[in-house]
């Protein structure tokens, strides 16, 4: 209601309520801004949902503009059609009205392709930082598991070199057995 009687106001530089614009101008102009957004609507839930709109994005809100526009344009000419309207009346007031439709929907439009696009970011950083999670419990389990199987084995080779070295040389033994003795100390 505000943009026809601003247009007719400002734009047309024409009385609003005067000989040439009457109330029920006005309220057709109402009513059919009313019909011309909610049809861009309904289209916009349409293409939104066959647009998927997350693959290939720019592409797809370029040709969902463009078809947006077209199927305003033709609704607006049908619209002319059955209401008889002049060519001048048309570009005046229909036109602009699927005009302005069509830039409503496609702020509809971007704001529905914005959140579905953050929501898939945020879907992706959580689902990047569970992974990283899962390794680091991943290599902390590796670790684990490797301190076990090492472990008993380095033990196993040291006593038997140990045990052939008190048969050998005791000095070397005792040397031997500090330096482990140091090794476990550190670990």
């Amino acid at each position: 209601m505000v943009l026809s009687y601003g247009y007719f106001s400002i734009i047309s530089q024409e009385p609003v309520f005067g000989d040439h614009y009457q109330v029920m101008d006005f309220v057709r102009d109402c009513s059919s801004m009313v019909v011309f957004i909610g049809i861009s609507l309904v289209l916009n839930r349409l293409f939104i949902y066959l647009f998927q709109p997350l693959e290939h994005y720019l592409g797809k809100m370029f040709l969902y503009s463009l078809l947006l526009l077209a199927v305003n344009t033709l609704v607006a000419s049908l619209y002319a059609s059955i209401d008889d309207i002049s060519h001048e009346e048309y570009v005046a007031s229909v036109y602009v009205f699927s005009l302005i439709a069509t830039f409503i929907s496609g702020v509809h439009a971007n704001i529905v392709f914005q959140r579905a696009y953050r929501l898939q970011m945020e879907g992706r950083h959580k689902l990047e930082m569970e992974n990283a999670r899962q390794k680091e419990v991943n290599l902390q389990t590796s670790l684990i598991a490797l301190k076990s199987q090492v472990e008993p084995l380095f033990l196993f080779n040291n006593f038997s070199i140990l045990s052939d070295l008190i048969d050998e040389s005791t000095n070397d033994a005792h040397a031997f057995l500090d330096s482990l003795s140091r090794v476990y100390r550190y670990k």
